[in-house]
């Protein structure tokens, strides 16, 4: 019998032991004893299915080995189940198990734990290693690095810089970027099937330039990848609306990067067809598709693995869509030697394995269905297809106004959906957990906030959340401090929840932003909360991440709650809003209050949010189960949708307001009224000190007298007075109408 010298490495690292020198330590070990070396390199610790670890086992079961001496005993094995498994085998054998630097007894019960022990962490070691390396593949996805593969045809491979990191990224190979425009060219076309472009090719001598056969398979793979389209904003509606989580904005594809699909291959047609949660980055390199072409390309695709799934879809495109009043289960089309030659009926008519159906009691010819289901498409979209013939610019209001209509259809259908599928049941107190998954997900990759689902308190609209929020936060006495001109609820829910108000004027000078001397001149020992509203209603303001920072820093020093109001996150028009509590320390002390009626033009949905502390989440919890139980099921349903694919809707319906908002400050300046430039939310704050009037004056005259509303700003706060609130939640259109009636009015004064 003989020693066994066990020795492993799975990668050739400058920071890892050696075999050569795993070996120099087992060797002492052996007391000058016969030894037999079995040495695995390459191969991992996560399981045993490597070669020389076999061949060792097999000799231990011949009776060959008397111990087993490794240098550390996650060369050996790094899986708690396999190690187990090992050391039955060692007992069974009797054969001793030494590391050499741990310095195990196998023949007591202590070493024998001490063993499992740290097999333990070699374990949770490995785990963490992968999970390290899990993420550090996903963050390079994330930014479009090249993670390997075989390089797709049509383009070869060259090195780049990302990021001051060197990777690789494609170019295109003139003579094959060709072909491939050639190959979706002819697909788009509905006439040719994947065979015709193999005979087009074949009898145009067009060979493939690396080798190998043009096949359908190859093709349709071709088809397929995203590596090839010249991305645009159609582009990224297609993703979305497939499933995939697009990292980069819309406003990233403008048409010139291609696309790399993450978390999958592009090999399999069920890979390819199921984009669900797979991650789409725009590429470094240039496409050679148009984006017309590829879409047209991957819809054909994605139905012709549809009809492998149905039956004869061929005889109608209504099959599979239409189902039977009476049972539910699907129409089919069946043949008749009629003059109408297809006919619909129920698929249990010809079942002969379930209960018959007597169907609908008459006959529903196909061509009769289909053209009046063709007719109630085009009547629902008639308003909208003008629009396909005009050139989509971001400068064109009109289209951006009907885009975002469309949107505001979308979560209408996903509403009605909703109920019915008799989504009209209560959901929890905090609201539906894939709701708060999604919110926190969101607020997570759009203002990098830390908040969990059971951080989140879903509302009825923001307001009832500000409600709450006093209620659970104040005793009697306490202090909130209020920057005016603000939202007319915060004042009364002070009051409500027993708090004290304290108000801080505001200026135009410091564009009604919240300074950090104001805030130092109204803190007292009786401070509890400051009222933190920007993006700002009425006044438009917003506030920098360093003005946040001042602001913070005051807060922690003298450990002051803020209730940060951001209903107007997504319309801000200088930069990314910036939450402050993103501010480190500041999430612990913070209550974000959001919701749906602003960011995503759901107002009527009556949803929004509260994210903070869990303790103080949980209280607010208690609250809203007593005076309301939880918001409205149809409501939280359509605002998943909103989350999950109304990201491209937002940054539209911002560029719009963003539009109204350039164009009325313009206006309002020409006619001789000094206007505050607002970068947030979707008002202006005109000053008419200058008239002589308060401003319920002039707003009550211009209704009047031009049938024009607007808000006086003293409803805002006692410093708001001399100013107007006007919103441009409105077309174009209709703003030019008021500003004429407006200019007429000043014109009399």
């Amino acid at each position: 019998m003989y020693d066994a010298l066990y020795t492993r490495q799975s990668v050739e690292k400058i920071d890892s032991i050696s075999i050569e020198s795993q070996l120099e330590y087992c060797k002492y070990e052996t007391r000058g004893n016969p030894y037999k070396e079995y040495i695995d390199r390459g191969y991992s610790g996560k399981n045993t299915n490597r070669p020389a670890f076999e061949e060792m086992l097999e000799d231990i079961k011949q009776g060959k080995i008397s111990r087993v001496i490794v240098y550390k005993l996650d060369r050996i094995s790094r899986s708690i189940l396999d190690f187990a498994n090992m050391m039955d085998i060692f007992q069974k054998h009797n054969v001793e198990f030494v590391s050499s630097t741990e310095r195990f007894d196998t023949s007591t019960p202590i070493g024998r734990a001490m063993l499992n022990i740290c097999i333990v962490f070699a374990q949770l070691e490995r785990e963490t290693i992968q999970k390290r390396v899990t993420d550090a593949y996903y963050s390079r996805c994330k930014r479009g690095f090249y993670m390997g593969g075989r390089i797709p045809y049509g383009f070869a491979k060259t090195e780049t810089v990302i990021d001051g990191i060197k990777t690789s990224m494609y170019v295109p190979v003139p003579e094959e970027a060709e072909q491939m425009r050639l190959m979706y060219s002819l697909y788009s076309n509905p006439e040719n099937s994947l065979g015709d472009i193999i005979n087009y090719f074949n009898e145009h001598g067009i060979e493939h330039l690396r080798g190998g056969m043009w096949s359908t398979a190859r093709i349709s793979d071709m088809l397929r990848n995203p590596v090839y389209v010249k991305a645009d904003a159609d582009v990224y509606d297609f993703f979305k609306a497939q499933g995939a989580n697009v990292i980069n904005p819309v406003s990233d594809f403008t048409g010139y990067n291609a696309c790399y699909l993450y978390k999958g291959t592009v090999s399999t047609t069920r890979k390819q067809c199921d984009l669900t949660d797979k991650e789409i980055v725009l590429a470094p390199h240039e496409g050679i598709v148009s984006s017309r072409d590829w879409i047209k390309c991957r819809i054909r695709c994605l139905n012709n693995r549809q009809s492998t799934r149905t039956c004869k879809p061929k005889n109608s495109w209504l099959v599979g869509k239409v189902k039977c009043g009476k049972c539910g289960y699907g129409l089919t089309i069946a043949k008749a030697n009629t003059k109408w030659h297809r006919y619909f009926i129920c698929a249990t008519a010809l079942s002969t394995k379930k209960a018959k159906c007597t169907g609908t009691g008459g006959t529903i010819y196909a061509d009769v269905l289909e053209e009046y289901m063709l007719n109630a498409i085009r009547e629902r979209l008639a308003e909208f297809t003008t629009l396909s013939k005009q050139e989509e610019t971001h400068a064109s209001p009109k289209i951006n106004e009907n885009k975002i209509r469309l949107a505001e259809i979308d979560k209408a259908i996903e509403g009605i959906y909703s109920l019915e599928k008799g989504r009209t049941y209560y959901t929890s107190n905090a609201g539906l957990l894939p709701l708060r998954r999604e919110i926190s997900r969101y607020l997570h990759d759009r203002f990098d906030l830390p908040y969990g689902p059971d951080e989140i308190l879903v509302t009825v609209g923001g307001s009832e959340a500000i409600d709450i929020c006093m209620r659970a936060m104040l005793d009697p006495g306490d202090e909130v401090i209020l920057p005016e001109p603000c939202f007319v609820s915060y004042l009364p829910c002070v009051r409500m929840a027993g708090g004290t108000p304290v108000r801080i004027s505001l200026e135009e000078k410091d564009e009604f932003k919240l300074t950090g001397k104001k805030l130092k001149e109204a803190i007292t020992d009786k401070t509890k909360i400051l009222v933190m509203p920007f993006p700002n209603n009425p006044t438009g303001a917003i506030m920098t991440a360093e003005e946040l920072q001042v602001i913070s820093d005051i807060c922690k020093e003298h450990d002051i709650f803020v209730m940060s109001d951001e209903i107007y996150s997504e319309l801000s028009y200088k930069g990314k809003h910036v939450s402050i509590a993103a501010i480190p320390g500041m999430a612990e002390r913070t209550i974000v209050i959001n919701g749906f009626s602003k960011s995503f033009a759901m107002t009527g949905w009556r949803l929004g949010y509260a994210a903070g502390p869990k303790e103080i989440i949980k209280q607010m919890v208690k609250i809203h189960q007593y005076i309301i139980m939880s918001s409205p099921t149809t409501s939280q349903y359509a605002a998943i949708e909103a989350l999950k694919n109304g990201m491209p809707d937002v940054e539209r319906m911002r560029e719009a307001y963003n539009q109204r908002r350039r164009f009325l400050v313009k206006a309002l300046r020409d006619m001789g009224l000094p206007c505050f430039e607002p970068y947030g939310a979707f008002y202006v704050f005109p000053n008419i000190s200058k008239f002589g009037m308060t401003s319920e004056e002039f707003a009550t005259r211009l209704l009047h007298e031009k049938r024009v509303a607007v808000v006086p700003g003293d409803a805002f706060g006692k410093c708001g007075e001399g100013f107007l609130r006007i919103s441009y939640a409105y077309s174009i259109e209709d703003l030019k109408k008021a500003l004429e009636k407006i200019k007429e009015f000043i014109d009399t004064l």
